[in-house]
């Protein structure tokens, strides 16, 4: 499962492998099945600040929408001549005004949108995937796998020491700034860099397999789902990673799969999927 939402966190987007695509308006108390076909698998989503523009990827291609989930397209990849349909998408991410995306493929190369989608470019040809990424608010600064980083849209891209290269999420702050990783696998241990990666702080947590990572605009409130199998509670940071308080849920003891978790800017609202 995987979830987005707008920056006030009103708008939200979420897809199931067996539900499909449901878009909330009202901060999810309500939900309605959105225009995308339920036979597509959405493996990620991605939602502009408003809630307008929303990026489906999915084993066959890119899927979006400008109307909010209403109705949706097949993305062509206009000016990469369909290398990336070949492996299909594995992750997207936007910037806030959603002009700015990023595509992970499966096995394949990373590619980089600057007008909404309507034309790519290879952005890093040799990397091959999966690969987890992340993106600043203005699309500027964007990191995969906390192993390269780049400041100019995916033009050029420079390696940075991360502690690992396998992960599970990566999430950005909105100024590039701070990058929070989870690794792949079973792992009680964060890791956290508010300098764009140049170093980073190790942070202990609860041992089991993480899925899943969202931050605030400021980077403050950090949000951390268990993967499949866990008992544990979703759990919280409000100062930057330096302690965390598990969540009260209203099932307990049964185990949940937290593949995707997502905030708005300000921290307030949280979804979990």
């Amino acid at each position: 499962a995987c979830i987005a939402c707008s920056a006030d966190g009103k708008e939200v987007v979420a897809s199931g492998s067996y539900y499909g695509t449901h878009i909330s308006h009202n901060y999810g108390l309500t939900w309605t099945p959105s225009g995308l076909s339920q036979a597509v698998n959405v493996v990620d989503l991605a939602m502009s600040a408003d809630g307008r523009k929303i990026f489906a990827a999915t084993g066959g291609g890119l899927f979006q929408s400008f109307d909010g989930g209403a109705t949706w397209n097949a993305n062509s990849f206009s000016g990469v001549d369909g290398e990336l349909l070949l492996y299909g998408c594995r992750s997207i991410q936007c910037s806030a005004d959603g002009k700015i995306l990023m595509v992970a493929s499966w096995w394949g190369p990373i590619l980089v949108s600057t007008d909404s989608g309507s034309t790519w470019s290879l952005s890093f040809p040799n990397f091959v995937g999966p690969s987890k990424i992340a993106m600043s608010a203005n699309g500027k600064t964007m990191v995969i796998d906390c192993i390269y980083i780049s400041h100019d849209y995916g033009t050029t891209w420079e390696e940075i020491s991360a502690p690992e290269a396998a992960l599970s999420s990566v999430a950005m702050s909105d100024d590039g700034r701070k990058i929070v990783a989870m690794p792949a696998g079973i792992s009680g241990l964060f890791y956290i860099s508010s300098d764009e990666g140049i170093t980073w702080k190790t942070i202990s947590m609860p041992r089991t397999a993480w899925g899943s990572i969202a931050c605030s605009a400021d980077g403050k409130t950090i949000v951390a789902g268990p993967y499949l199998g866990s008992l544990l509670p979703i759990y919280v940071s409000r100062d930057g990673g330096n302690s965390w308080k598990p969540q009260p849920q209203k099932i307990s003891n049964i185990p949940f799969a937290w593949t995707g978790v997502a905030c708005s800017s300000d921290g307030g609202v949280i979804f979990a999927s």
